[in-house]
């Protein structure tokens, strides 16, 4: 089971994947942002030093660089998703650098048998968004590195959070059409609705499991079952 939960900044995914992590009894979630700042910040880093929110790009640029840089974290996660997958551990990968398309895993086994791949984006309406990144944002400053130090103290404060937010904006656009484009779950949240919004992808990854379960019964792989199946 891979479950992948896709969203843009402040919108609540690793609260929603520690939460389900605890509901299903999980543990291993992998956090993809973490795998984003370490490339950021190493010599030869393939992405830049300076996060895409910051960096004030036209929505055309946005898109061409946010494709990319999902592709790089896409491969720097591989090793960790076959490794679960290898002994047969489910994973939780939240971030905002899950593209699900780039998330073939028919070449890989999980106990003999493809995994059950489900993925979700998490939506915000734009002006809950804004309240959410105002409490993201100044923890997320740049001003300790001091090759953008500068930029930060020339930019005030709201201009900051409305250019991060139209980035993001754009970004959830892309992605949400995407998403919707193969069918794929979208579950717009709000602050207000968090519990709902987890009980309800909660029921979906039950389906899901079960689903998977039966197909395997179909194929007449009885062996890979549990005994009680």
């Amino acid at each position: 089971l891979v479950i992948l939960i896709g969203g843009v900044a402040a919108v609540g995914k690793s609260t929603i994947a520690s939460q389900l992590s605890q509901r299903l009894n999980l543990p291993n979630v992998l956090h993809t942002e973490l795998a984003y700042d370490l490339l950021r910040n190493v010599g030869g880093a393939p992405l830049n030093s300076c996060p895409l929110w910051r960096r004030g790009l036209d929505k055309a640029a946005t898109i061409e660089e946010y494709s990319r840089e999902c592709r790089v974290i896409r491969k720097a996660v591989h090793g960790e998703l076959v490794k679960c997958l290898g002994d047969g551990k489910p994973i939780i990968m939240e971030g905002l650098h899950l593209d699900s398309s780039l998330f073939d895993l028919g070449g890989i086994q999980m106990g003999g048998q493809p995994p059950v791949l489900v993925s979700v984006v998490l939506e915000m309406e734009r002006g809950e968004h804004k309240m959410m990144l105002s409490e993201w944002l100044p923890r997320h400053s740049l001003s300790d590195d001091p090759s953008h130090a500068e930029n930060e103290l020339v930019t005030s404060p709201e201009d900051a959070l409305e250019s991060a937010l139209d980035t993001l904006q754009a970004i959830q656009s892309y992605v949400v059409d995407r998403a919707r484009s193969v069918n794929g779950l979208v579950l717009p949240v709000s602050p207000r609705t968090f519990s709902t919004v987890l009980d309800q992808l909660h029921e979906y990854i039950l389906y899901r499991m079960e689903e998977g379960l039966r197909g395997l019964e179909a194929t007449g792989a009885r062996g890979l079952l549990p005994k009680d199946s």
